[in-house]
């Protein structure tokens, strides 16, 4: 009966036992179990059997993004030797969402974009190309270089041209620059002139054209594709050594040079000071001005010439030999000798407002049928010389223009041009009337603006009130009230712009996108508060351009704006921007759009903050 009671006695403490122990364990493998099991399968992801490492990714895909340290162990064990592997556990990633930097280290992120450049597919290169491009902050690891590297020597020229774009951004950021200078010197001898030619331009932004080779002109031909390559590696030449006008000059006698090449010299020959290229450039704007020998490129040489010659140069130019141009016999008004003569001369009484301000004004004075001949002799005057009077029925841009000169520019001259369709000459007026008026002229203007029954009139009273900072109270009340949707969103770009509303920035990119808004007005508000966002939507884009960039800064007159946004425009430095000439040909506006391309490209990382101020 004591034995029966001590057996019995002793199972209870053993079952007491057992019952304190099993929570005890239960906690011990709640902990551990996971550890095993993720232990276990990053062992399998890793494994050489194809069907264990299938089941570890399989469940790094459905548990990474719970499991910080499965995740983490993943990313380890990406520097497998087998390539085939590494992509297998990078897959892995991507569908689990981690596939991004900087969740994924440099390493890693440059040994799979150095498949991608390896692959067979150009499509797989360009997104190598493209995911290079943003690697600013490891512009001169070795690795990276390597993979941009290949892609420069890639077999289409797509992937190269796409690649080159990307080395003149990585050259922003680079603190080693000669890498890929040496690689824009190899890019100007590529077998694709669109490659060559815009290898050179970039040379020439760089000035580091001086000790190249030109290539060799050979027989003319109208339609010979190297004539860009010619003419973009003549202008590199001169702006690298502003002293050798003499390579111009002997293409410009150089029969066997076609026409936009020699174009190109004359337009070249302003980057020279010295007393040849001057003499040159009055030489080539007379040549032919007895009327027997005028053609469309002897016109377009003459043109350019004209624009690139010193101002005192101008004098020496008869205005009556414009009178025995083509534009006085040709039937055709769109004859395109007739139309060069007509620009011919509009570029003289440009350059005439520099070169002797009151002969120009004297013109002005005596009056012109033709507005554009008046806006030529406006836009060359310097501000301030004389009080401009403007009729009733003057178009907008000569308004501005005037206003833009006048000793006394008076805001009812520029009043009708704020209601104008055309949101680019509104943005030019308002930029105009915020330099030229006074604080005692422009207050009541912004409230007569913000207070008109014209939609566009208000929207110009937004962004002036934005640029000068004044009528605040007024604009936030009209915003608040206004009933149509694009006039309140103006309004409110006003608002941000006087820094009411520091939360638009997060959004005021998205309104490009918009038809229904004023791109023009957006652009100039994300000038006006440094987002660089606006010249990457001008100059980055890789295929069709949104916005036609020479009809908007010449015949919208937007470079009137733009400029104000640009570094160093009126000097000749090494960061400054190109210029782009309003009275110019339409073919040398298109390379100075492309100048300005590649100059925001080679800029845009290390000057952002110069250029927008």
């Amino acid at each position: 009966m004591v034995q029966r009671r001590r057996v019995s006695k002793r199972w209870v403490w053993v079952l007491v036992s057992a019952f304190a122990t099993i929570p005890t364990a239960a906690v011990v493998a709640s902990f551990a179990i996971p550890h095993v099991q993720r232990w276990q399968m990053l062992r399998r992801i890793t494994s050489a059997d194809l069907a264990e490492r299938e089941r570890g990714l399989n469940y790094l895909i459905q548990f990474a993004s719970r499991d910080d340290r499965l995740r983490r162990g993943a990313i380890e064990r990406l520097d497998v030797p087998d390539t085939d592997h590494f992509l297998q556990i990078a897959g892995a990633l991507d569908f689990a969402g981690y596939w991004k930097r900087p969740v994924v280290p440099d390493d890693a992120w440059l040994r799979w974009l150095g498949v991608l450049a390896s692959a067979d597919g150009a499509a797989s290169r360009l997104i190598a190309v493209e995911r290079l491009a943003v690697l600013t902050d490891l512009a001169d690891r070795d690795d990276l270089r390597g993979v941009l590297d290949r892609l420069l020597t890639d077999a289409e020229a797509a992937v190269r041209y796409r690649a080159m774009r990307t080395a003149a951004l990585l050259y922003g950021a680079s603190r080693e620059m000669d890498p890929y200078t040496q690689w824009f010197r190899r890019a100007a001898g590529d077998d694709n002139p669109t490659i060559a030619a815009g290898a050179w331009i970039v040379l020439g932004v760089l000035r580091a054209a001086d000790d190249l080779s030109l290539p060799d002109i050979t027989e003319p031909d109208e339609q010979d594709p190297l004539d860009a390559v010619h003419a973009a590696a003549l202008w590199a030449r001169l702006r690298t050594d502003q002293s050798d006008a003499g390579v111009a000059i002997k293409v410009l006698s150089n029969q066997q040079a076609d026409a936009p090449v020699r174009a190109m010299a004359a337009y070249a020959l302003h980057l020279c000071s010295t007393a040849d290229a001057a003499d040159a450039l009055l030489a080539l704007s007379t040549e032919g001005m007895d009327g027997a020998s005028w053609s469309a490129e002897s016109l377009l040489v003459a043109w350019r010439a004209i624009l690139a010659m010193p101002p005192e140069k101008i004098l020496g130019i008869d205005p009556l030999a414009f009178e025995h141009t083509p534009e006085t016999d040709a039937a055709d008004e769109n004859d395109s000798a007739s139309t060069a003569a007509r620009m011919l001369r509009n570029a003289w009484m440009y350059r005439l407002g520099q070169a002797d301000p009151d002969a120009a004004e004297d013109l002005l004075v005596g009056g012109s049928s033709d507005p554009v001949v008046g806006l030529a002799v406006l836009e060359g005057l310097a501000p301030g010389r004389s009080r401009v009077v403007v009729s009733a029925d003057s178009p907008d841009l000569l308004r501005i223009a005037a206003v833009a000169v006048s000793s006394e520019p008076d805001p009812a001259d520029l009043r009708p041009v704020f209601a104008a369709t055309d949101s680019a000459v509104r943005d030019l007026a308002c930029v105009v009337a915020a330099e030229r008026f006074s604080t005692a002229q422009l207050d009541p203007l912004v409230e007569s603006l913000l207070n008109d029954f014209s939609d566009h009139a208000k929207q110009s009273g937004g962004v002036l009130a934005g640029l000068t900072g004044l009528q605040s109270k007024i604009l936030a009340r009209k915003a608040d009230l206004e009933d149509v949707w694009a006039v309140r969103e103006v309004m409110q770009l006003g608002l941000w712009m006087q820094g009411q509303l520091p939360e638009r920035s997060r959004s005021v990119a998205g309104m490009l996108t918009r038809d229904d808004l004023p791109t023009t007005t957006v652009l100039l508000a994300m000038l006006h508060m440094g987002d660089p966002a606006a010249l990457d939507y001008l100059f980055l884009a890789d295929h069709e351009e949104p916005i036609d960039l020479v009809e908007l800064l010449d015949q919208r007159r937007w470079w009137g704006v733009l400029r104000r946004y640009l570094p160093g425009t009126d000097h000749d430095s090494l960061t400054a921007a190109p210029p782009f000439w309003v009275w110019a040909d339409p073919a040398l506006e298109r390379f100075q759009v492309e100048t300005l391309r590649w100059w925001y490209l080679l800029h845009r990382e290390r000057y952002d903050q110069t250029i927008l101020n």
